[in-house]
């Protein structure tokens, strides 16, 4: 698992070891000369390789620069370009002391750049000026130190320009960035500098495979249909007829004890699906549909009314407004943002800039739990630490996949009782099995039992 922690909480637990005299600059840039080496190695070794350091006035700056006074040890040609008018001094004073050169502009080629301009105070985005003398630089191999300056650790305003790294080393804890960045970070890890978190707690998680695994609903040999989950579906229409057969199919291929729908219209083709009355564990609503209709609504107030819990989806999310405030609790709605933004406008101003804090506020607001569907899914629960899904890729921007999405939750709902942790998971497995995804949401149903391995 991943746990990601806001810059001012990891500069006050960086300050109390620095006040015991843990030496945390000379860890980090050591790290950061190794991870640097690592990417200069060729056949020939990284002596007499040339690399530029991005230096500013805080404590990146300084990282950098004594991770370009060992490099000057171990033979490379380190040179450094001061971006403000201030600097680390000692870092300074060790990168000249080890041979290391001041420059004024650019006018030569490097092998690699090590970004060490901004840092966990910074503001997010780079000015035109900035811009301006490093637009030289693109092309050349990047290690940011920590985040890519411009880009904010907290997460915020991620509309705004940043230095693309190829890695971003990430010093001591992962940040908000880290995790929920679409781009400009690379690829992103993680330097252990001997920092303890266990006492904190963090602002984001991700889950990884072990942990997902730890989610997924045990099975006994006697277990019979009811005790393996009833689920509940309010699917497809004239205009989207397999939105529902999608979600069906997808809460089937996961294993599943039964499955009953209003009707079978649009389902003729899976003949899984019971018609009859009866018990059901959770409902989804909405794939496929534009709206429900006064019956539908009645369902799934009946269904809550129980102590059920309900996934709305597509069409059925605008419904939200009219359950009652005690309900909600029992409710996951899973928007894109194109939805979102579109049924809660009033929420949407900061959803590019800062959809973390956008899904935290609209969570507090309503009460209910929500998966906001995009690159970096997040699934935000009352109470709970937000969890970011890291899986996928963009052959998930297919039609049919939101369905699917919709089944494989239902599916855990069902069987697990657990809103959040069938969000977790169910975008987890949902994202893994889009990585080999090659055409369309067909075919992603057919995958998802080898995303559980």
């Amino acid at each position: 698992m991943k746990r990601a922690y806001r810059a001012a909480d990891v500069r006050r637990v960086e300050a109390e070891y620095i006040s015991r005299g843990v030496p945390l600059m000379e860890r980090a840039a050591h790290a950061i000369a190794h991870q640097a080496l690592q990417m200069l190695k060729s056949e020939h070794g990284a002596y007499g390789r040339r690399v530029l350091l991005l230096v500013g006035s805080g404590d990146n700056g300084g990282d950098a620069l004594f991770a370009g006074a060992v490099l000057l040890a171990r033979g490379v040609q380190v040179e450094a370009l001061a971006l403000t008018s201030s600097f680390h001094e000692a870092g300074g004073q060790d990168f000249l002391h080890r041979g290391g050169r001041w420059i004024t502009e650019l006018t030569r080629s490097y092998d690699l750049v090590i970004d060490g301009f901004l840092g966990l105070g910074a503001r997010a985005g780079l000015s035109p000026e900035v811009q301006n003398a490093l637009s030289s630089i693109k092309g050349i191999p990047t290690l940011a130190v920590d985040l890519p300056s411009g880009m904010s650790a907290d997460g915020e305003e991620l509309d705004q320009s940043s230095l693309a790294s190829d890695l971003t080393l990430a010093i001591g804890s992962w940040k908000i960035a880290h995790l929920i960045s679409e781009s400009g970070l690379g690829v992103a890890e993680l330097a252990d500098i001997g920092v303890s978190y266990e006492n904190e707690r963090p602002t984001l998680i991700s889950f990884e495979d072990s942990d997902v695994h730890d989610l997924l609903p045990t099975e006994s040999v006697s277990d019979h249909k009811y005790r393996r989950g009833v689920l509940g579906v309010i699917a497809g229409s004239e205009t989207f007829p397999g939105a529902g057969v999608l979600s069906i199919r997808a809460a089937l291929a996961l294993g599943i004890g039964m499955i009953r729908t209003e009707s079978r219209e649009f389902f003729s083709e899976v003949p899984e699906v019971v018609t009859a009355a009866g018990k059901i564990d959770a409902l989804i609503a909405g794939p496929g549909l534009r709206s429900l209709s006064k019956i539908q609504e009645q369902a799934v107030e009946d269904h809550l009314a129980t102590g059920g819990i309900v996934l709305l989806d597509a069409g059925a999310i605008p419904f939200l407004e009219q359950i009652s405030t005690e309900h909600r609790q029992n409710i996951l709605i899973t928007p894109h943002h194109g939805e979102f933004a579109t049924h809660f406008p009033d929420f949407s101003a900061k959803l590019q800039s800062n959809p973390l804090d956008c899904a935290r506020s609209f969570v507090g607001a309503y009460g209910c739990h929500l998966l906001l569907k995009g690159p970096r899914t997040l699934i935000v629960s009352p109470d709970e630490i937000p969890v970011v899904n890291m899986r996928g890729s963009a052959a998930l921007a297919t039609a049919g996949s939101g369905d699917v999405l919709a089944g494989i939750i239902g599916n855990l709902m069902a069987r697990t009782g657990s809103i959040r942790n069938s969000a977790i998971t169910g975008a987890y497995i949902h994202g893994k099995a889009g990585e080999s995804l090659t055409a369309g949401a067909s075919e992603l149903i057919e995958i998802l039992p080898f995303a559980l391995r």
